[in-house]
């Protein structure tokens, strides 16, 4: 959560690279325009997404490393922990 301004600044800006012209001359002011004209909540825009894909990821990477491990380890009845 304390990292998605960041991460809002940092995609904007590589979108105005790919051709969209020059809106940001670097991150404060990214910062900075993006407070103003679209408010504080403007740099936290994507947030419930971000979350839901982290959680979702952390979900299947966790059941699939308990699964490779009790295969290793040769353990026969194993169960998908959630």
């Amino acid at each position: 959560m304390v990292a998605q301004p960041t991460d809002v600044v940092k995609v904007r800006m590589q979108a105005q690279a790919a051709g969209e012209g020059v809106r940001y001359t670097g991150c404060m002011q990214a910062y900075t325009k993006i407070a103003t004209e679209e408010g504080v909540r403007g740099l936290w825009k994507g947030i419930k997404l971000h979350y839901y894909f982290q959680q979702n990821f952390h979900v299947i990477y966790d059941n699939l490393l308990y699964m490779i491990s009790c295969q290793l380890l040769h353990v026969k009845n194993f169960y998908v922990i959630s």
